[in-house]
């Protein structure tokens, strides 16, 4: 994956995969593992970027419908990304604590 994808891309790609009919978890895994990976690039870890994925899954994948359809696992992991991500600059304490930094995020995409 190119680290300078643009952030509405993989936006999109995850809003279409997790509002999909048949969405499968491989497919929740991966476009969730793109976006943290490229979250976890050096250039884009920024509080800013941070703050905008953690109100986009707020706004947009943790109240769609298809949301609790979801494996529990890969929702526990977005509802993490939608709660606590936007501390990880500003509060990394609290964001540590709920294993919500980008790396954190990206490591527990990884063990899925």
């Amino acid at each position: 994956m190119n680290s300078n994808e643009p952030l509405d891309k993989l936006f999109s790609q995850l809003k279409l995969t997790a509002s999909a009919v048949d969405f499968s978890k491989n497919s929740l895994v991966s476009a969730t593992e793109n976006l943290l990976l490229w979250l976890n690039d050096s250039r884009n870890n920024l509080d800013s970027n941070c703050k905008q994925i953690d109100y986009f899954i707020a706004s947009e994948i943790i109240p769609a419908k298809r949301f609790e359809k979801m494996p529990e696992d890969v929702r526990n992991i977005l509802f993490d990304m939608g709660a606590t991500l936007h501390d990880s600059h500003t509060s990394p304490y609290i964001a540590n604590n709920f294993q919500s930094i980008p790396k954190q995020l990206l490591s527990r995409v990884r063990n899925l």
